[in-house]
């Protein structure tokens, strides 16, 4: 397949001794991490602007799409063809949940904390790897990955891009520490992408993938999509659409419990907008299964959901941010829910972000242990969040 054929070899000879080094030592750099060393971090990043590749002055998000947070640290170059960057996050989140046997329930989570390395490679002019390495911890479970490696290349209007990536199939805006519940299309797959810039304002491509689902017959193979996008001059207006050819590839995992083994496949599609003036940022994003999971119940078999942001940056260290967001036969997932959340930078590449959500849920759609319905929710998360 194409992406064993990449991830198999330059890209996993690149990462593995990262990989390595990350599973022996991000529990001990994690518990380093906490506390006053985020503050002394903070300080340090700041102090190395000058080596610092990307613009700054930047509103007070760090990211607004998991491809962003993916991109998120600040690139700083090793050597002319090597630039290395870092993102940190602790995060924590409290939830109360509301049943019809009027009992409330409190869960809170493990504090977790991520650490990301990215690591840029310039070939050549037109040719660059990168990788992006993660390790997570919620101080019980330790856990790192490869989250991306991939290859680049840019002729003239075609741009290529083969390995492990994130598939153009959306853009799951936010400007939440929660991700929308739209979520569930993102895929991360072995894969061959190919764009043409048709205009300078539009771009077309399309995209195969190695598949994890199939028949009981024919257990793997290629799946594949495609998308346009429309972005204004200045990128104030991007618009666009895409289609994916099996929703059970994405990272949700649909078919996990039926061992990755599909009747038959269920395509779906995406279609978002963003439009940013003045001190403002709107984006609308829809998700939606084309026909229905043989394998699921009537109520839940053919998952749709849209997310609608306001976010208002009052100055460049402050931003606060509005959603509303519905889903439909999403198993275990809120009707609608609505918050709010603010995000604070105190000082250069540190930041920190508090979110409020409230969520309702269908009639006899999630039930505990006793058969009580779930009725509404009620959630808190903060992040503390630092990129170097």
């Amino acid at each position: 397949m194409v992406g064993n054929l990449i991830s198999r070899n330059i890209i996993e000879r690149l990462a593995s001794v990262q990989i390595k080094n990350l599973k022996m030592q991000s529990p001990r750099i994690i518990t380093r991490l906490t506390g006053p060393w985020l503050l002394l971090l903070g300080s340090a990043a700041s102090a190395a602007q000058p080596h610092v590749v990307n613009e700054t002055g930047e509103p007070a998000r760090i990211y607004r799409t998991p491809e962003e947070r993916r991109e998120a640290g600040l690139r700083h170059e090793i050597t002319e063809w090597l630039s290395v960057s870092g993102l940190l996050e602790l995060e924590d989140e409290r939830q109360r949940n509301d049943f019809s046997d009027n009992q409330s329930r409190t869960e809170d989570q493990r504090a977790a904390l991520t650490l990301q390395i990215g690591l840029d490679f310039t070939i050549t002019q037109a040719l660059r790897a990168e990788i992006i390495l993660q390790a997570e911890s919620d101080g019980v479970e330790n856990h790192s990955q490869l989250d991306e490696g991939f290859l680049s290349a840019e002729i003239e209007d075609w741009g290529f891009e083969v390995g492990r990536h994130s598939l153009p199939f959306g853009e799951y805006y936010s400007h939440f520490v929660s991700g929308p519940l739209l979520e569930f299309g993102e895929t991360i797959a072995d894969s061959l992408i190919i764009d043409y810039k048709i205009t300078d304002r539009v771009d077309l491509g399309g995209f195969v993938f190695d598949s994890d689902v199939g028949r009981q017959t024919d257990r793997r193979g290629l799946d594949w999509g495609a998308h346009i996008e429309f972005s204004s001059d200045d990128d104030a207006l991007v618009l666009g659409a895409s289609y994916l050819s099996d929703l059970a590839e994405s990272d949700q995992k649909f078919l996990a419990e039926e061992n990755n083994i599909f009747e038959r496949r269920v395509p779906a599609w995406n279609a978002y907008g963003l439009y940013a003036f003045n001190k403002f940022e709107i984006s609308v994003e829809a998700v939606r299964a084309i026909r229905e999971f043989a394998e699921f119940e009537s109520d839940r078999d053919k998952p749709s959901a849209y997310n609608i942001e306001i976010a208002y940056f009052p100055t460049t260290n402050v931003q606060v941010a509005f959603r509303i967001e519905h889903t439909d036969e999403f198993s275990d997932a809120p009707h609608q829910q609505y918050g709010i959340s603010t995000t604070w930078r105190p000082v250069d590449n540190f930041s920190i972000s508090v979110d409020y959500l409230r969520a309702s849920f269908k009639s006899d759609f999630v039930l505990d242990d006793d058969g009580n319905e779930l009725e509404h929710s009620n959630s808190v998360t903060a992040q503390l969040a630092m990129e170097w």
